[in-house]
């Protein structure tokens, strides 16, 4: 999943600290402490802002999906 994440913020010039806040959509939170680790893990300090939910089920059968709040520009000063 932070691959995909990855190629995306590459191809449009971005990067992991462009994140503001993700949503992860977990269909366990069996899964929770394996996700949390790989976040810390791909995702450099500070950390962007994080909600978790668990839901029912997602598209494809997959176990995780992200939505991801991104910083696109920067504001001269």
């Amino acid at each position: 999943m932070f691959d995909n994440l990855r190629v995306l913020l590459t191809g449009a010039s971005l990067d992991a600290r462009n994140l503001l806040r993700t949503t992860l959509y977990l269909n366990s939170y069996d899964d929770i402490d394996e996700i949390i680790a790989i976040y810390r893990e791909r995702l450099p300090e500070p950390y962007p802002a994080r909600v978790t939910l668990q839901v029912a089920g997602l598209p494809l059968d997959v176990r995780v999906q992200i939505e991801a709040l991104l910083e696109t520009s920067t504001v001269a000063g």
